[in-house]
């Protein structure tokens, strides 16, 4: 790329029918950085082109999908250290809306189960459901259960979250896919109560909620 970033932890989704990316907040390894960069693709490179829109709480390791369009996505979760998730002070249980037009537009999303590392995708829909990350209790970090169906707000309403049934085994660094029917597929990841880890070969199916 022509232009530079120097980004672990960020958020990278496609834009304009995926001739452009956005890359949304992480770490430079010093500190996390707020902007939302949108690159344009001429063919052969990327180019910078937008930097003005800002996380109103930068993270790293946060989730990223569209939310009710193609130019409108999820920041998810995520935590508030620069360095690895051992130094975070807190988990954050926020998300935060950002939306393209002729000018970057960063909203408050959604309350979620605080968490980093969670897997997120967009649904047929428009909504997005996340599962799993990584959380905190306090004493130490764990892998979690939680999941929530995000949706968007109807006619310039208010986003909204509803809780899903726990997993039965918590994990992080799982995969989640969405299929043809709009269900979703997770696949494996890492279970770790705090004390023991163990890397998981199973398969679950969500099939979310009717929007109806």
């Amino acid at each position: 790329m022509g232009t530079p970033v120097p980004r672990v932890g960020m958020g990278v989704i496609p834009v304009q029918g995926g001739q452009g990316l956005a890359v949304v907040g992480g770490s430079d390894g010093s500190q996390l950085r707020p902007e939302v960069l949108l690159f344009r693709y001429d063919g052969s490179d990327f180019s910078l082109v937008n930097s003005e829109g800002r996380l109103s709480e930068p993270r790293r390791d946060a989730a990223l999908a569209s939310f009710g369009g193609p130019e409108r996505f999820l920041l998810v979760g995520g935590y508030d250290s620069p360095d690895g998730v051992e130094r975070s002070r807190r988990m954050l249980a926020s998300s935060e809306q950002v939306s393209r037009g002729g000018t970057v537009r960063v909203e408050e999303g959604p309350q979620i189960f605080a968490r980093s590392e969670p897997c997120a995708v967009s649904l047929p829909d428009g909504r997005v459901l996340t599962v799993g990350g990584l959380s905190s209790d306090g004493l130490g970090l764990a892998s979690s259960p939680q999941g929530e169906l995000l949706f968007p707000g109807l006619e310039g309403g208010a986003p909204g979250m509803l809780g899903l049934p726990l997993l039965e085994r918590g994990r992080y660094q799982h995969t989640c896919t969405v299929l043809e029917d709009g269900s979703v597929l997770i696949a494996g990841g890492v279970e770790d109560d705090g004390f023991l880890k163990a890397t998981l070969s199973d398969l679950l199916l969500y099939t979310p909620v009717p929007l109806d």
